[in-house]
């Protein structure tokens, strides 16, 4: 895998980027759902991957695109038992509030030691990369 010094500082300084620990509330017939989600970003293209449990179930979301509405807001669109049902995300810092299908509250908070392992591993390429460049 090869990052760009300017593809790494834009994913850096990205309010998005990241993996974070994510609960929608008071789901009809299921309760609390809990969640992984992962956003990455190449280029200006965001995706976003989200493995939840459901009734003891460890499900993946059927996500169909991921999109910033501004510069704090995030809208993934995702199919749920052949229905579209969008997550609005309003982050503020390392956290996020915001609904599921207009309907149920959710929020997230990054999960620090992975966020961490990224920085190291770009501080790694960095200076792989930087190191390469002085034998050039």
């Amino acid at each position: 895998v090869f990052f760009s010094c300017s593809s790494l500082k834009s994913i850096k300084n990205d309010p998005f980027v990241g993996k974070y620990e994510m609960t929608v509330f008071d789901v009809d017939q299921v309760g609390d759902v809990p969640a992984i989600l992962t956003i990455t970003k190449d280029k200006n293209l965001y995706t976003s991957t989200v493995n939840y449990k459901i009734l003891n179930e460890e499900e993946i979301l059927n996500v169909l695109s991921t999109y910033p509405l501004d510069s704090s807001t995030l809208l993934i669109e995702s199919l749920i038992d052949n229905n579209q049902v969008d997550f609005e995300l309003n982050f503020d810092n390392s956290s996020f509030t915001g609904t599921a299908g207009g309907y149920y509250d959710l929020e997230g908070k990054k999960i620090e030691w992975f966020n961490q392992f990224l920085r190291n591993f770009n501080h790694y390429l960095e200076a792989l990369y930087n190191d390469k460049k002085s034998y050039t």
